[in-house]
C-alpha cells in the first residue's frame, strides 16, 4: 500500500491510489471479500491531511484506505493520469 494524505475538494474527501482518485461515497457494495466493517454510507473516520495507506483494488472500481486500524471502503471517482488534469474534474456522481 502506498502512503498518501487525505486531501478534500468541492465535491468530498479523497486520496490518489493506483492512478486514481478514490472516494468515501454512499455505496451498497458488498462481496465475499468485503470487509463487513467498511463504512457505506459516505462517511468517513479520516481527516483533511492524515497520512493513510491507500491501494487499487485489482478488477474493481475501488480502493482500500487505511490508518490507525481504520479499514474503510472508498470507490473510483476518475483517474488522475495524464497532462492538466485536475481532481475536481474527476468526479463521477454515483
Amino acid at each position: 500500500m502506498a502512503k498518501t494524505k487525505v486531501k478534500q475538494d468541492i465535491h468530498s474527501l479523497y486520496v490518489r491510489a493506483g492512478g486514481y482518485v478514490f472516494r468515501p461515497v454512499e455505496n451498497n457494495y458488498n462481496s465475499s471479500g468485503a470487509n463487513p466493517n467498511y463504512r457505506r454510507d459516505g462517511t468517513s473516520a479520516f481527516t483533511v491531511g492524515q497520512e493513510v495507506a491507500a491501494r487499487h483494488r485489482g478488477g474493481t472500481a475501488s480502493g482500500t484506505v487505511q490508518a490507525n486500524g481504520v479499514d474503510e471502503l472508498w470507490f473510483s471517482h476518475g483517474c488522475y493520469y495524464g497532462t492538466g488534469i485536475k481532481v475536481e474534474d474527476c468526479w463521477v456522481p454515483t
